[in-house]
């Protein structure tokens, strides 16, 4: 005897185990990657773009930018090489006077600086290229926020 009910009691089972687990245990699917929203006027500050020589003791990236940043708790700095991705800490505004030397001074007056320390030692003879990161958009590497190169001794 036939019992096709079993197949269909059987497969509304397994696809209401599937919902349970993605939504009753409160996982949620990320939101498709997007472009990073990045304020107005940003420059790297600290290493230069298209600085050479940078040393491997460095131990933060900074950023200038025209006014404060709202929450920078949520923003940080990615580094990315051909092998590795190195994830900022979050930014911290500091002073002028505790970037590095050299450094580039962005073209408006007053700027206010962050500094992003890196989660690792950097590789010696090594391109990183620096982008601006939203920690909370789920946002990409792209032409957007990209904020330049540098390469280490």
């Amino acid at each position: 005897m036939r019992r096709p009910w079993i197949v269909v009691a059987l497969a509304a089972a397994a696809l209401a185990g599937c919902n349970g687990y993605f939504y009753n245990s409160g996982y949620r699917p990320p939101p498709p990657p997007g472009q990073c929203i990045v304020p107005t006027g940003i420059a790297l500050a600290y290493p230069e773009p298209s600085a050479t020589a940078v040393p491997t003791s460095a131990t933060a990236g900074y950023i200038a930018v025209p006014s404060a940043i709202s929450s920078p708790a949520a923003d940080n700095l990615i580094y990315v090489t051909t092998n590795v991705q190195l994830y900022g800490g979050s930014l911290k505004q500091v002073s002028y006077g505790a970037i590095p030397t050299p450094n580039r001074t962005p073209s408006y007056s007053n700027p206010v600086y962050y500094e992003s320390t890196f989660n690792a030692t950097l590789s010696g003879a090594t391109k990183y290229s620096v982008y601006w990161n939203n920690a909370t958009s789920n946002c990409v590497q792209g032409s957007g926020n990209f904020l330049g190169s540098f390469t280490t001794q």
